[in-house]
């Protein structure tokens, strides 16, 4: 368990100190000092409350997607300072040129000139935005956050606290008891490597996904005699590779091997009984080799953790 000076160590009293106008276009910084503290709403989901052109949105803090997503009411005029546009490649991860057609929704994408969220400010943030037009889907989400954007950053998530705090990473001390686990990053996908029965795992981080851990057909086949399945099938969940859902089945025990770090021990980080999902399709093939599956919030709820783009490290600190 961490005691309170460990986790405060994570997060800075943060007092008169204030982020300021993050590009996060060019991932330039123009003024920071300090530390931000954000408190989230939903335990373990960590989400900003941000605000664009006065008007606010909750907004769930996702490692999975390249670019923000916003969702929005096709009939309802958009935030002030959201600037559409329609062939900026450097937005627009698919052809920004042409609007795709979705069942219920369109997708565009869009510049919030300013969003703010207590001491953190970002301009030029880029978004994906989803336009409903019977009106925005039923959530406790109007879109995300991508982490990507604040690449400059550590980003840390106390669940004890329910607090996101950022950071810079010359000031950010990981608690003693925590491990710094190798993070390997590919297209802005954030990606770590996991010991199972069977071999290794190559795994993307993906805190918009709320289960523990998601594998692929090959990945389930290659870990069978590790799982243990429970004969249900799992809720849908939407995400950036579409409708999800599949055999529900438990994972006896995932290891990551941490890398030497000043003030902290390495070793091998151990997790049983982790409840995933077996979806009968394959992910990405990588340069690092064929994506294995997703390791969601789930999974990094049993830890306060870290995630340090510019470093390569993700910091976990079991609760």
């Amino acid at each position: 368990m961490a005691v309170a000076s460990e986790i405060e160590d994570n997060c800075l009293n943060s007092t008169n100190h204030l982020i300021e106008f993050i590009d996060a276009l060019q991932q330039q910084v123009v003024n920071f000092t300090g530390v931000a503290r954000i408190p989230f709403r939903y335990p373990e989901r960590p989400t900003i409350t941000a605000s664009i052109g006065g008007q606010k949105f909750e907004l769930l803090l996702d490692s999975g997607t390249r670019l923000s997503v916003l969702k929005l009411d096709a009939n309802e005029k958009p935030p002030i300072g959201l600037h559409f546009v329609g062939s900026d490649s450097a937005l627009a991860d698919l052809d920004g040129s042409r609007q795709l057609e979705y069942p219920d929704h369109s997708l565009k994408y869009a510049e919030a000139a300013l969003l703010s969220s207590g001491e953190l400010r970002i301009r030029r943030l880029p978004f994906r935005i989803y336009s409903y037009a019977d009106g925005r889907p039923p959530s406790d989400f109007a879109g995300s956050l991508s982490v990507s954007a604040l690449r400059d950053f550590v980003v840390g998530i106390d669940n004890d606290a329910q607090e996101v705090c950022i950071q810079e990473p010359g000031s950010y001390q990981p608690a003693r008891t925590a491990a710094a686990i190798p993070m390997l990053q590919l297209h802005d996908m954030l990606l770590v490597k996991a010991q199972a029965g069977q071999g290794e795992l190559l795994l993307m981080l993906d805190t918009g996904y709320s289960g523990e851990i998601l594998l692929s057909d090959e990945a389930t086949r290659k870990q069978d005699q590790a799982l243990t399945y429970t004969g249900k099938l799992s809720a849908q969940y939407s995400g950036f590779h579409g409708e999800i859902q599949g055999n529900e089945f438990l994972l006896d025990d995932l290891k990551f091997t941490s890398q030497p770090w000043p003030g902290l021990a390495s070793g091998t980080i151990s997790q049983g009984m982790l409840a995933g999902v077996a979806i009968e399709a394959e992910l990405e093939r990588t340069a690092l080799g064929q994506l294995d599956g997703i390791l969601g919030a789930g999974f990094l709820s049993r830890f306060n953790y870290a995630i340090d783009q510019s470093r390569g490290v993700l910091f976990l600190q079991e609760r």
